[in-house]
């Protein structure tokens, strides 16, 4: 059975992420005003 790629209200790509791993470029998954998912997002959609 084939996973379905997660939809989020919004989606930034691209943007600059700084955590505890240090600095790096990620997407950002965004729902319900909330962050959902930080990392490769390529296969999720936005809403």
């Amino acid at each position: 059975m084939q996973e379905m790629p997660e939809t989020y209200d919004l989606i930034v790509r691209g943007g600059e992420v700084v955590n505890h791993a240090g600095r790096g470029r990620a997407d950002t998954g965004v729902r319900n005003g909330k962050f959902a998912a930080i990392g490769d997002l390529g296969q999720a959609s936005a809403g």
